[in-house]
């Protein structure tokens, strides 16, 4: 069940989401593509610059991109969190239905499946998957028309993501009917997924070099066990 890859357009859209398009402080000290944090005091890590309440929180450093990517699979293969996006995983490969099985890795819960969708659709990181699938229609002519209008009226301006701290940014493109925010804070966060400060295509390629890669033995060795112990 853990060894069954999922689409790679969730783990390009985790990674642009979680990394704020590779501009977090987490990305460039920790190579630390998808926000994972770490438990153990003994393994490199750095800490957030937020707390929850008075505790610090703890985020994994990787020597590698390769590394985090390798982890981020072991941690979706192993984790009790994600047993219910294993067993959707062997039902179907369908990237839209995967990801609302995807509410324990976020605090924000539901409605990071939905920012996932946005963000799988939007940037077509379908065309990296094996099998293509249409995105519900529910919001998607909304939101699309939305921001061709929003496109045409801004100005060309280069976007100075950078200097942003990655926790006022996180990288999201909302249910425009549902959300309660300000049309200012709307347009900053679509202005993100319209002008990625990275190269996304570089990223993407890389991400997706890496995924396609066989995973090394002693982590086929753990994901086996994990599927054993859940059967």
């Amino acid at each position: 069940m853990a060894l069954k890859p999922h689409p790679i357009s969730i783990t390009l859209a985790q990674a642009a989401m979680e990394s704020s398009w590779g501009t977090s402080r987490f990305f460039k000290e920790a190579n630390n593509l998808f926000g994972i944090w770490s438990f153990n005091k003994k393994e490199p890590r750095i800490a957030a610059s937020g707390q929850r309440g008075t505790k610090t929180i703890w985020l994994k450093k990787y020597s590698s991109v390769e590394d985090s990517v390798t982890d981020y699979y072991k941690n979706l293969g192993r984790s009790f969190a994600f047993k219910e996006f294993r067993e959707e995983k062997m039902l179907s490969n369908n990237p839209y239905i995967l990801v609302t099985k995807l509410d324990r890795y976020s605090e924000k819960g539901s409605k990071y499946g939905e920012e996932l969708t946005s963000m799988m659709s939007y940037n077509k990181f379908l065309k990296y998957d094996d099998t293509f699938f249409e995105r519900p229609k529910k919001i998607e002519a909304i939101e699309v028309e939305e921001i061709k209008i929003e496109t045409s009226k801004r100005e060309e301006q280069p976007t100075e993501v950078a200097q942003i701290e990655v926790e006022k940014i996180q990288v999201a493109q909302t249910d425009i009917k549902q959300t309660n925010e300000t049309t200012t804070e709307v347009l900053k966060k679509k202005e993100l997924i319209l002008n990625p400060p990275l190269n996304d295509i570089t990223l993407q390629k890389e991400i997706t070099s890496i995924a396609n890669e066989p995973l090394p033995n002693t982590v086929k060795e753990e994901l086996t066990q994990n599927v054993k112990e859940e059967s």
